[in-house]
């Protein structure tokens, strides 16, 4: 047990003033012993406790983030559909910025780390990418995410019009002018990731991963209403796939050539425009199909 009382000896007065030694003595005493005055009695009373260790504590971390108020407009008859919506255009939580999303964060992609993209692949691969029966093979779904999404992440260019997709989806599902910069930003992206491939000399500006990039950004202007930027890269798809050998050349188990016309099918009944591959359908060049508008700019 520490002592309470420490003696100074000295033969006299003059041994009992402050040297270096005792000086030293009485500090180091204070230090153990002076604190004891400032000590609560009830923490006295429970000294005996093991203190829990600060380190063992958990740790929570949560962000905020700050949402543009709007007027409820709920009511007992509000739908399934309408409640869905609703959730699309909520601001998205901090952690999708981090990539936190539904994708995975560890994903690398074919472009310089920018902010939005787990923002904008967790979009498009939940919203956009979903089961179509006119792209799916029969007992086979989500072929979107499980064959094209794989194909559209080996090119920059092909990874730049999903993400312009995307980004074009969401400002229209939440009516925002301020994400304009971004859609315009990774339109030029995408355009000029094209046009470095086409002027690459190889045989990577006819790769499926090429043909789906311009398919893709003509689809963007045909929902955009864009004709004469619809025409030129349908027109640029033509040409690539006649370069290829035709649609039954292309990959993906014949989901590319079901892309392309889907793309050239409803990219025609929008513009009012001739189809750039008359006769062709999603099972081959026989029978006949019909565009799906609502489903082709959806959600």
């Amino acid at each position: 047990m520490a002592k309470d009382l420490v003696f100074v000896v000295g033969a006299n007065p003059d041994q009992l003033k402050a040297t270096a030694a005792s000086a030293r003595q009485i500090k180091s005493h204070l230090a153990r012993q002076a604190w004891k005055a400032f000590v609560n009695p009830e923490t006295r009373r429970r000294r005996g406790r093991k203190p829990r260790s600060a380190a063992s504590l958990p740790l929570r971390i949560e962000f905020t983030i700050s949402e543009v108020s709007e007027r409820s407009s709920s009511t007992e008859d509000d739908n399934q559909a309408t409640s869905s919506r609703r959730q699309l255009v909520q601001p998205p939580r901090i952690e999708y910025y981090l990539g936190g999303g539904r994708c995975d964060p560890f994903m690398t992609y074919p472009v310089r780390d920018l902010p939005i993209v787990p923002l904008l692949v967790d979009h498009y691969l939940v919203h956009m990418a979903v089961d179509i029966p006119e792209l799916d093979q029969p007992g086979s779904r989500g072929l979107l995410r499980t064959r094209w999404f794989p194909l559209v992440t080996t090119e920059a260019a092909s990874f730049y019009a999903i993400l312009l997709l995307s980004a074009s989806n969401i400002a229209a599902l939440r009516h925002d002018n301020s994400s304009a910069y971004n859609v315009l930003q990774l339109k030029a992206n995408a355009i000029a990731s094209i046009n470095d491939a086409f002027c690459s000399g190889d045989r990577t500006r006819v790769s499926d991963a090429m043909i789906g990039a311009v398919a893709k950004m003509a689809s963007y202007e045909a929902m955009q209403g864009d004709i004469e930027s619809y025409r030129v890269h349908m027109a640029g798809v033509k040409r690539m796939v006649d370069l290829r050998g035709g649609l039954e050349t292309l990959g993906l188990g014949g989901l590319l050539r079901r892309i392309i016309v889907w793309i050239d099918l409803n990219g025609a009944f929008l513009t009012k425009e001739q189809r750039f591959f008359p006769g062709q359908t999603f099972g081959g060049e026989d029978g006949e199909v019909e565009p799906n508008p609502e489903r082709f700019i959806a959600p």
